[in-house]
């Protein structure tokens, strides 16, 4: 006989809910690093008019709305976790390629932002990476 207070709920892995509630709030840090990364040309500048203002702009703006429609579609956005991995190394090196690499401030703030990004986003991909593909392993035929 089994006493209630003797059961134990059998390990399971973590329920396809559990695991795109992680992937949105991993994509809600990543849309928070992407929108600083966004403003941060009018923060340093002002109404900056740099060229290389636009790069951030857009890669920022790039990775914003990626990570949004991460938040929204978690399970159908797997590809933009990856994408966004890519941008977040474009983010890393674009003060040498642009040539914004003098500004100390501006390119530790890339090599910090595209870093997270790019940690996030890979973390935020392997929760819904594998989620609806079949079990490996698992024989289907009752025994």
């Amino acid at each position: 006989m089994i006493l209630q207070s003797d059961y134990r709920e059998p390990v399971q892995p973590p329920y396809v809910s559990d695991r795109m509630m992680a992937a949105r709030y991993i994509s809600v840090l990543t849309a928070m690093a992407a929108l600083w990364y966004f403003i941060s040309p009018i923060l340093y500048f002002g109404a900056s008019e740099q060229p290389n203002a636009l790069n951030e702009w857009i890669a920022g703006g790039l990775v914003l709305s990626l990570a949004t429609a991460r938040i929204l579609f978690p399970a159908r956005t797997t590809i933009a976790s990856w994408a966004n991995a890519g941008l977040g190394l474009w983010i890393v090196v674009s003060p040498w390629i642009c040539g914004f690499s003098d500004y100390t401030s501006r390119t530790v703030n890339s090599i910090v932002l595209g870093s997270a990004i790019i940690g996030l986003s890979l973390f935020s991909g392997s929760f819904t990476r594998q989620l609806f593909a079949p079990p490996k392993g698992r024989d289907t035929i009752a025994a």
